[in-house]
Formats: structure tokens, C-alpha cells, sequence
């Protein structure tokens, strides 16, 4: 029997009910542009089955999710995480992930800081509003970059020519300071989470805070302009109620995602359906940031 292909011209998007291991199992190699995720926090969720994982138990579950997402992905793979703290203790997950990977030989890149504003909480010292994205990718350079996508016109006039310090400290004049018209993005990305906020319009928002871990939109939107040429594929094997798969679908690339929990799967099914009619009524809204 002939399997169906995920995507087609007709069908720019496609959501799988199914672990993700035996998902990507399925799919060939470089099957895809980027990947991006968002694993488990530790005990932070028991996503309705007892999940309770945590340091090198954490470590020994997803390093090879992430091997196998790699495996399946031409450009980086960019997974948002979080280190845990109990007992006045930080779990290191972020930095624990990061040197397996690099013992692996894959080539790890300069995280990016997740900077959602939220309500005050209660962490240790001082508010807790930053989280991490890791990305890395098995090869360099990269199939495709463009730095300036997610990034905007200069903020500063242009100050006098480039100078540098030799490494015996002398300054050494360089070349006039290029003109600009857009600069390269931040690897901060920052904006407002919660009610409301979660995507472009009240209705997908409202379906995306019924995810068990949900995150914005514009999280994911400077990941998939900067690594995904425009209409490559984004995978998410962990995509819960779709926000990867929506944002990327708003950005005109094409998507794939899949999830073990159908009833998160259903509600990104419905996300991607309502987003289609937009499209298709020339009414859809684009990444709000």
C-alpha cells in the first residue's frame, strides 16, 4: 500500500496522533528544514501520566529525541527548556543537554533567551522571567540562514569607524561603520504571555491556553524566519495544541507536528483548520509581537 504523503501542495500542514520517536522513525532523513520543541520541564507537568523524570533521568530520556529530531532536520533544531530549582538547588538540564550534545560532536550554537512577561511569582532572590531555547544543528554552516529576517531597522545613528583591540591591548583603526537599513535579530526574543496573548487573534489564543504547557506565537516566529527558508518545512514532534505549526503556517512556510495526547492534537487540528479558512478568505492575521 502506497503511504499517503504528509504534505502536498493541497495540504500544507498535517498533525499526527503518535509518540514522537515513532514518528520521526517514519521519516527519512533531512525530511525537514527546522525542527523546533518543548520537552518536558522536569516535574513541572505529569502531562496525565505520571510523568516525573528529572537531572540525568531527564538527560537520558530526551538526548535521543533530540538526536533522532536531528537526524530528520537539514538546518538547527531549537528546543525551548528551562532548568527546575528545588531545595535551593538549579537542575541544570539546559547545561546538562548542551555538553552531551557537544560530547556527541553535534554542533551546539548560542542559545537564545525566551523573555515572557508574566505575573510576579515567587522564585528565590528575584523574578524568574527568562528561558532558555537551545539550538543546534549536525552540520556548519547552516543550509540556510538569514540573520536580518527577525531584526529591524536601526535603533542608533551610526557612531565613527570601527576600531579593535590586538590581543597586547593596542587599538587598531578599522573600516567606516557600514550604512543599515536592517539589523541583525537580538537572541533575546521577548513579549507578554497569558490570556490573550498566546497568538494573533482571541479565538486562537483561547485554544492555544488549553495546551498543557502552551507558549506564544511570536516565541517560535524569529526560529522559523531566521532557520526556514520560505516554504520549507518546520517539524514539531512535541506540538501540542499547534502554536509551532500556526506560527510557521503565518510565516508561509509549511508545517508537520505530532503529539501522543489526542485531545492536544484535536485542538491543533481545529487551530490549523480555522487558520486555513483565514488564509484563504485573505483575512489572516499575522505573528503578533
Amino acid at each position: 500500500m502506497t503511504r499517503r504523503p504528509l504534505l502536498t501542495p493541497d495540504r500544507p500542514a498535517a498533525v499526527v496522533t503518535r509518540g514522537c520517536l515513532k514518528f520521526m522513525a517514519q521519516l527519512a532523513d533531512d525530511a525537514v528544514d527546522l525542527g523546533v520543541a518543548s520537552p518536558p520541564y522536569e516535574t513541572q507537568r505529569t502531562y496525565r501520566r505520571g510523568y516525573r523524570l528529572e537531572r540525568m533521568g531527564w538527560l537520558a530520556e530526551w538526548a535521543p529525541v533530540f538526536h533522532e529530531q536531528l537526524r530528520v532536520t537539514r538546518g538547527p533544531v531549537c528546543w525551548v527548556i528551562a532548568n527546575t530549582h528545588r531545595g535551593g538547588r538549579e537542575s541544570l538540564i539546559v547545561e546538562r543537554l548542551k555538553v552531551a550534545l557537544d560530547d556527541a560532536g553535534v554542533y551546539v550554537h548560542p542559545n537564545y533567551l525566551y523573555e515572557r512577561y508574566s505575573t510576579p511569582g515567587k522564585r528565590r532572590y528575584a523574578r524568574d522571567i527568562l528561558e532558555t531555547v537551545v539550538v543546534a544543528s549536525k552540520s556548519w554552516p547552516l543550509p540556510y540562514l538569514d540573520e536580518k529576517a527577525a531584526g529591524g531597522p536601526p535603533k542608533h545613528r551610526r557612531g565613527g569607524d570601527f576600531s579593535h583591540r590586538t590581543a597586547a591591548g593596542g587599538r587598531v583603526a578599522g573600516k567606516p561603520y557600514p550604512a543599515v537599513e536592517r539589523c541583525m535579530a537580538v537572541n533575546v526574543i521577548r513579549g507578554p504571555v497569558g490570556g490573550g496573548h498566546m497568538a494573533a487573534t482571541p479565538e486562537q489564543s483561547r485554544l492555544a491556553e488549553q495546551g498543557q504547557a502552551p507558549y506564544p506565537e511570536w516565541l517560535v516566529a524569529p526560529l522559523i524566519e531566521t532557520f526556514c527558508p520560505p516554504g520549507g518545512v518546520v517539524l514539531d514532534p512535541l506540538c501540542g495544541t499547534g502554536t509551532t505549526l500556526t506560527a510557521a503556517r503565518r510565516l508561509g512556510r509549511r508545517a508537520v507536528g505530532c503529539d501522543r495526547d489526542k485531545t492536544q492534537t484535536a485542538i491543533a487540528r481545529r487551530r490549523l483548520e480555522l487558520l486555513a479558512r483565514e488564509m484563504a478568505a485573505g483575512t489572516a492575521e499575522g505573528v503578533a509581537r
